[in-house]
């Protein structure tokens, strides 16, 4: 599986792994960008998009990253709040979110918008709307 290269840029699943945090320090990560890339990218079905996901999110939150979603604001713009009830740990965070995604009908990836950024870009984005 590590060896595994995506289709279109040709980077094994180390390097995108790797890559991945360099995403939060500025912006953030959806889960449907992380799903997408498992399943479009690399080509990964049932169990092996499932560990992909586990490991794209633990590289994540081992980055220091936050799920949060967005809420509108009544004049404009958005609230980017994090999410409650997730769990504690690493892997509580990471199997509620698993289990979220494995009860959506079909093979959606969404997940009501769910996102992953740093605190420090959390704030920032609250401070400037």
């Amino acid at each position: 599986m590590m060896d595994t290269r995506e289709k279109y840029f040709g980077r094994t699943l180390v390097q995108y792994l790797a890559d991945l945090p360099g995403q939060i320090d500025n912006d953030q990560v959806y889960a449907w960008q992380v799903f997408g890339a498992g399943r479009q990218d690399f080509g990964f079905a049932g169990t092996e998009l499932e560990n992909f996901v586990r490991l794209s999110l633990g590289v994540l939150l081992d980055h220091g990253a936050v799920p949060y979603r967005a809420e509108p604001r009544p004049q404009a713009g958005w609230t980017k709040i994090p999410v409650p009830g997730l769990g504690s740990t690493r892997q509580e965070i990471i199997g509620s979110i698993v289990r979220e995604w494995r009860e959506q009908p079909g093979e959606t990836d969404d997940l009501g918008g769910l996102a992953f950024a740093t605190q420090d870009y959390i704030d920032e984005e609250n401070a400037a709307r």
